[in-house]
């Protein structure tokens, strides 16, 4: 058991500690993390293919060159949101590089646009 300065200065101690923020995750730029269903569809227009398992939504959508998709969570009663993206090659290879993410989102926005 601590007592007196000693537990004063424990939880200070923890007090003052910064918050665990979990790591991104790889191929998310961090420009889609985040966005509800509608801020997503007013950038990229409507997902090519839509996949529901439970709590989680996986849009796709195709670029000139690249596969997009873009996983969407349940997050409580703020609904569905984008936690994670990747960008895939038209063979399927993972491209995990965020500018990869990013460029393939790009391509996604100039294909609906030209």
């Amino acid at each position: 058991v601590v007592t007196g300065d000693a537990a004063a200065s424990a939880a200070a101690t923890v007090a003052a500690a910064p918050p665990i923020v979990p790591p991104r995750a790889a191929g998310d730029d961090g420009r889609l993390a985040g966005l509800k269903p509608a801020e997503v569809q007013a950038r990229l227009g409507a997902p090519g293919f839509v996949r529901r398992d439970r709590d989680v939504e996986v849009w796709q959508y195709r670029g000139t060159a690249c596969v997009l998709h873009l996983f969407l969570y349940t997050e409580g009663a703020e609904g569905l949101k984008v936690t994670h993206a990747e960008a895939r090659d038209r063979d399927g290879k993972l491209m995990p590089e965020a500018a990869a993410t990013r460029a393939c989102a790009e391509s996604v926005t100039a294909r609906r646009v030209g």
